[in-house]
């Protein structure tokens, strides 16, 4: 529980005082917000209203917000982060437990730290990685995506950017899909999986994975990872490109006049090395790790977004999605720091991939 009392400008010098209605007590009151709104009359006209009443919802907006967006934090963490960052007044000093006023900007960034903080802490001992699998076809709203998860603790929970819970979905458009996944000593991964609008010539996805997928002569390209089982159609002509590793699990195989070629380069088309179909290694299961850590400020924002990244290399890709995940811009950045304007955007939650690693959420507000 937060108490909350309302504050009031001098109308002369501009100058924060406690409203001449409002209850005091440095003992058992715990912040001070502004108690004046403006409100809608009948016919269209506007009142200034004023009361605690009024100051209390600007707490509980802060509050809500920080648990939107950082769902893993708990009620008093979120507390922490309101009382903790007040404005000082003098005025209130020994008026209110805190000696100031609601600083809604300061509170989101306290909780962004302590979620990272809480996140990085319960991920260093409980594993969790992520992995998934694609199957349907791909230029139809049959799409499945099935998600798989290791660990030390169990009974994680999951949140798609379509507002799902379940482990994994179906019936599925093309697009893009990101997933959160928590468990229970609230480590918490994100992975981002895409459902081409083409199986064929896709162009340099993170990480392409497909289940009895039947082959034509064509080329599949992934930044990262092709993960196959799948049928070589008769005298088809068939090229995997990845940048890190090409599997292919039980089952792969071509028919009568099938060819295939595994060439492991990048999307500018580097290549690094090449395999002959009996030469390639063969597992069952790939697992995603983040190798990278990045900061997003201020989040929610307006006008520009900060990011900073911390990684072994200079430079980084960036993407910008929608909540619908469709593909807004990218970047390429030449150092590990970069500002973008976000004020074309509409009011929101968008999704940066970095690099093919790391997706994060940010959320565009509008006055």
């Amino acid at each position: 529980m937060i108490v909350v009392t309302a504050y009031q400008y001098k109308n002369s010098t501009g100058e924060i005082k406690l409203a001449n209605y409002a209850s005091h007590g440095k003992n058992n009151v715990d912040i001070a917000a502004y108690g004046y709104v403006e409100t809608a009359k009948r016919g269209g006209q506007k009142a200034l209203a004023a009361g605690t009443s009024l100051a209390a919802p600007a707490v509980a907006r802060t509050a809500a917000t920080i648990k939107g967006l950082y769902p893993i934090l708990t009620a008093s963490e979120i507390k922490d982060c309101i009382l903790s960052t007040v404005e000082s007044v003098d005025n209130l000093a020994n008026k209110v437990a805190t000696g100031g006023i609601l600083d809604h900007d300061a509170a989101l960034a306290c909780a962004q730290t302590k979620a990272e903080m809480v996140i990085n802490t319960a991920c260093a001992t409980s594993n969790l990685t992520l992995s998934s699998e694609f199957t349907g076809a791909c230029n139809a709203a049959a799409g499945n995506i099935q998600l798989f998860y290791t660990g030390n603790v169990p009974a994680p929970t999951f949140l798609w950017s379509t507002g799902d819970t379940t482990q994994h979905l179906s019936n599925l458009a093309t697009g893009i899909y990101t997933v959160t996944v928590t468990d229970t000593a609230r480590c918490e991964q994100t992975l981002s999986i895409t459902i081409p609008n083409d199986c064929n010539n896709v162009s340099c996805q993170s990480d392409l994975l497909f289940n009895d997928l039947s082959m034509n002569s064509n080329t599949y390209q992934s930044n990262n990872t092709i993960v196959a089982n799948g049928t070589i159609e008769v005298d088809s002509n068939v090229v995997f490109k990845a940048g890190q590793s090409i599997t292919l699990t039980t089952g792969f195989h071509a028919k009568a006049g099938g060819q295939f070629l595994a060439l492991i380069e990048d999307c500018s088309n580097n290549i690094r090395a090449s395999y002959p179909i009996n030469q390639l290694k063969t597992k069952s299961s790939v697992t995603k790790t983040n190798k990278i850590s990045a900061k997003i400020y201020p989040n929610p924002t307006q006008d520009i977004l900060n990011i900073e990244v911390q990684k072994s290399d200079m430079g980084f890709d960036l993407e910008l999605y929608d909540v619908m995940g469709r593909r807004l811009n990218t970047w390429q950045v030449s150092n590990n720091q970069t500002t973008i304007a976000v004020h074309q955007l509409s009011a929101g939650i968008y999704f940066l991939r970095i690099d093919p690693e790391m997706v994060k959420k940010f959320v565009v507000g509008r006055k």
